[in-house]
């Protein structure tokens, strides 16, 4: 149904359509997509693949960027939308480096910079904390008061109690009922939950499983100690955790977005190497690489998590095609749901379906460590209630870690909960005592704050200081002599890229390329051997070309270049295809790395080895899946940009303010004096 608002059907999903549209007392089946999102905002359900740019500051920015503002006018209300949600911590981050739920904040002031009369929101509380929950509520209530309109496609209903003038049930594609607020108020859990809707208020939860499980044979106790973990030495996202569980534990891991949740599971799940700290296993030390023997981590990425053609066979590759437990996978397929899909790619379920499917993977494994990040995420109380059934069965033999923000999941299988800030576990609460559970919801009412994630201010210092036009002179030049050239020009092309990249600190660049172009260059020193010259010849030629294309890209390189080929005036539609490429580039590389931890936590290459002596398999499993990948970027970036008014007739601007200084001109110049240079020497 939204998509049908923002006009996405029929114009970009196809099938048969009846009825009319109207939004502004206007038929927008007369309109396009870009015409409509002068009058219609939208986040989608999955932040990542609404995401246009990759620095956080520039994706807000984008939509303005298409609709005839001035530079100054689109840095203004971008600023001001970070100011007004208290999110200036965000400002320049990459979006591959922010948690689910900061993506999913930035996805929503991409929609609220817009200043459109109407908003829609697909889930927008799906991976969000209490204070961002709090926060929003507040922020659409704003909104509304302005006189614009709201509609909020959720699950979650808490947040709406004051904010929602009406609710419409739907059922099989269809509104079966419109409720007023005051009517739905009403409603009784018994009525919600026959009609397979989540609490309205909070203080109506109550706790379901209140001790530990006693129904487990065995006991087994893991234990952490001093966990610490940074992803550069100026950001530590751990600082001295310790933790012990035992078999029959279900641990919920709370705090705020961005607080170090997620960073927690992969470290006990081995994906990630802790730079401090101890594990054991009954009393007896783990390495950090025997963790993912012991532990299984189900992430938030749904489809990252799938390698076969079927769902049966996804299964099966967990259970290793044993006869004897078919009859329990058909068991919790249909408790699950999913017994009509069970021959079903699963690339082709819905986004709740992939998450359960990733659950009942997880189920069915061996492993004695499970780590569920943010498992319900979207899904309504019959959902919720089939999943709580599947983590109660699962913990008679584990121990769980359940990485949430939904206190309704928490409510009906947590023993124990830990709330994670500042990188530090600041609070434990067992949940087996009276009254244990309404402290712990007083918690997440009131003790979380936006400010609580250890995300430091992005440093304006790690910006590109040159002109990005500099870049594609280089890169030009590149191109045109990786053919023409010989060795000395490729070296003193080597050399500009090498002072461009000091100039900027580009040092990874630096560490990168020049051992390399060095080894190449030395190859007819070291041997005469003709085809080993031939090789490195080759080579040698495509090294300016990678660290150039490396150095215009890094950062926010591909922003930059769009502000850049703006004003010099190149063609929109060029833009809107060079922006889908610029954009593939990053994305495809950071799914690649999230497809590689799957396969980690999955087991399927236990050693390193084992990646080498099964090459053909582990190159399939990683690229076969990506290109289900690749087809869904191109299909949402292609949404998403309609959605963002990218195909509106008008001079456009960027958020980016793109000037040539004397220095930029001055190291463009650098580049043909140096060939001259090395031409005279040879």
């Amino acid at each position: 149904m939204l998509r049908c608002i923002i006009h996405l059907v029929p114009e970009f999903y196809e099938g048969k359509l009846t009825g009319v549209v109207w939004v502004g007392g206007e038929d927008i089946s007369k309109c396009s997509i870009g015409e409509v999102s002068k009058k219609v905002s939208s986040v989608f359900q999955d932040p990542r693949s609404q995401f246009f740019t990759v620095n956080s500051t520039t994706e807000v920015a984008f939509g303005l960027e298409n609709t005839g503002l001035s530079h100054a006018e689109i840095v203004r209300k971008t600023d001001e939308v970070f100011r007004r949600f208290g999110l200036e911590k965000l400002r320049g981050c990459s979006v591959f480096m922010l948690s689910s739920g900061e993506r999913q904040l930035i996805a929503i002031l991409s929609a609220m910079v817009m200043d459109t009369d109407t908003i829609l929101l697909d889930e927008p509380t799906a991976n969000l904390d209490t204070a961002a929950i709090k926060r929003l509520s507040r922020l659409l209530m704003d909104i509304k008061e302005t006189g614009k309109t709201l509609v909020i496609s959720e699950h979650r209903l808490y947040f709406l109690k004051d904010l929602a003038d009406e609710y419409w049930y739907m059922k099989n594609g269809e509104i079966r009922r419109k409720y007023s607020a005051a009517e739905f108020g009403r409603l009784s859990e018994k009525e919600l939950d026959e009609l397979g809707l989540r609490s309205t208020d909070l203080d109506d939860i109550l706790p379901q499983r209140s001790q530990q499980n006693q129904d487990h044979t065995v006991e087994d106790v893991f234990e952490i100690r001093g966990l610490s973990f940074g992803y550069d030495s100026d950001n530590a996202i751990l600082s001295d955790v310790s933790y012990k569980c035992r078999t029959g534990s279900v641990t919920g891991v709370i705090g705020a977005n961005g607080s170090g949740k997620t960073t927690f599971g992969k470290c006990i799940s081995g994906l990630l190497k802790a730079g401090k700290g101890e594990y054991s296993f009954n009393g007896v030390p783990i390495k950090q690489q025997e963790m993912t023997e012991k532990s299984m981590l189900v992430m938030q990425e749904s489809e990252f998590q799938f390698f076969s053609n079927s769902v049966m066979n996804e299964i099966k590759n967990v259970w290793k095609n044993d006869a004897s437990m078919e009859l329990q996978v058909e068991q919790i397929l249909k408790k699950m749901n999913l017994w009509a899909c069970r021959n079903r790619h699963p690339f082709s379920l819905s986004g709740g379906q992939m998450q359960k499917l990733t659950l009942i993977l997880a189920y069915f494994s061996r492993k004695k460590i499970v780590v569920l990040d943010e498992p319900t995420a979207g899904m309504d109380r019959r959902s919720l209630k089939a999943c709580a059934a599947l983590i109660k069965e699962m913990a008679k033999t584990r121990m769980i870690f359940i990485i949430t923000h939904d206190i309704e999941l928490i409510a009906r299988v947590c023993t124990d909960c830990i709330s994670i800030r500042e990188g530090e576990i600041n609070h434990r609460f067992v949940l087996g005592g009276d009254g244990a559970f309404a402290r712990l919801r007083d918690y997440m009412k009131r003790s979380f704050s936006l400010g609580d994630n250890v995300r430091k201010v992005a440093k304006q210092a790690a910006r590109v200081f040159t002109d990005i036009r500099v870049y594609l002179a280089y890169l030009i030049v590149s191109l045109v002599f990786c053919f023409a050239g010989n060795t000395l020009i490729h070296g003193a092309i080597t050399t500009g890229l090498l002072i461009l990249a000091l100039v900027n600190r580009q040092f990874r660049q630096i560490v990168t390329y020049v051992p390399v172009f060095i080894l190449l260059a030395a190859v007819p020193w070291i041997t005469k051997a003709l085809l080993l010259n031939i090789i490195s010849n080759f080579f040698l030629r495509f090294i300016p070309v990678g660290m150039a294309i490396d150095m215009l890209f890094a950062g926010d390189g591909a922003s930059k270049l769009i502000a850049a080929m703006r004003k010099m005036r190149v063609s929109e539609k060029a833009i809107l295809i060079l922006s889908v490429i610029f954009r593939f580039f990053p994305v495809i590389r950071n799914d690649m790395k999230i497809a590689m931890q799957a396969l980690r936590t999955r087991s399927f290459f236990p050693k390193p080895s084992d990646k080498i002596k099964r090459i053909p398999a582990y190159v399939e499993m990683l690229v076969v899946p990506m290109m289900f990948r690749v087809i869904r970027i191109a299909e949402f970036l292609s949404a998403s940009a309609g959605t963002r008014g990218i195909s509106l007739e008008c001079r456009k601007h960027s958020y980016i303010d793109c000037k040539m200084t004397a220095r930029d001109y001055v190291l463009i110049i650098i580049l043909p004096v140096l060939m001259a240079v090395y031409q005279i020497i040879k």
